[in-house]
């Protein structure tokens, strides 16, 4: 496989959400025959997605989340869950039951929707677990499902990571640092809502517009790090290429290796 320059990278055109084999947004990096969805992906896509969509539901229950932007995280991870799983289940639905690989193309028309939406969800939610940890949990009581949203859910986009087969651009980093500016946006609008009414004015304290100088350099500190975890999260995936490259492709040239021999065998067998 070529090398893309870093120039390649960064040129405009990477900033979109098209890609020439939609198919890589169906599967797991892992698995072997990459032309289909795989069963043992859709077991795995099944379990994330009523995992997250569970742990949502009971969250959302307290709509005095509604503000935070744990809750609005979660939503993401929890829609990102949910498109991957309808986008692998209705491939392999028309592939191996309807027999109809031609409906799989319209199908797979959601997957810029889908890059789009797991962009944002990988890096906003590790963001929220560096925030949270970092600046929020001291005034905090540790239970489960405070846990499960602030920690279990890095823990499950790390382990996605790993496992998909989605491409990851360097530009697409704007996608999640948009919906941190969106979140900033909507702190403020709440500040002048919540000291109208006589409320302190503030979501969280390290977003407290009372102190605008102090919290839109903040501001800008949380812009940086939503950057730098989308670069986290190219860097992985460009090493999860390298390992992949090193085994899979290696127990490929393997296997063409012993199938040429067999028929060499078979070949010798005949003339005997």
């Amino acid at each position: 496989m070529a090398k893309t320059s870093f120039r390649e990278h960064i040129r405009f055109k990477q900033l979109g959400l098209y890609y020439d084999n939609p198919t890589l947004f169906t599967i797991s990096q892992w698995q072997f025959n990459k032309s289909q969805p795989n069963t043992l992906y859709m077991i795995y896509r099944i379990l994330v997605s009523a995992f997250t969509l569970v742990v949502w539901s009971i969250r959302v229950s307290g709509m005095e989340d509604a503000t935070h932007l744990t809750m609005w995280g979660y939503t993401i991870v929890t829609l990102n869950a949910l498109l991957a799983f309808v986008l692998q289940f209705a491939s392999m639905l028309f592939i191996r039951i309807s027999h109809k690989p031609n409906k799989m193309q319209n199908v797979l028309k959601l997957y810029p929707l889908y890059w789009l939406i797991n962009s944002i969800a990988t890096s906003v939610g590790f963001l929220i677990s560096f925030l949270y940890w970092s600046f929020v949990f001291n005034d905090q009581v540790l239970d489960v499902m405070n846990f499960l949203v602030h920690g279990g859910n890095s823990i499950l986009l790390m382990i996605d990571l790993w496992i998909v087969a989605n491409p990851v651009r360097i530009l697409h980093f704007v996608y999640p640092l948009v919906f941190a500016v969106m979140y900033n946006i909507f702190s403020i609008i709440y500040h002048f809502y919540d000291v109208n009414r006589g409320g302190c004015g503030y979501i969280y304290r390290i977003l407290d517009w009372n102190h605008p100088v102090k919290t839109f350099l903040i501001s800008i500190g949380i812009g940086i790090v939503v950057i730098s975890f989308h670069l986290l999260t190219f860097g992985i995936y460009k090493l999860k290429l390298s390992i992949h490259n090193t085994t899979m492709l290696a127990k490929s040239r393997r296997l063409a290796e012993e199938e040429v021999e067999n028929k060499q065998n078979l070949n010798k067998a005949a003339l005997i």
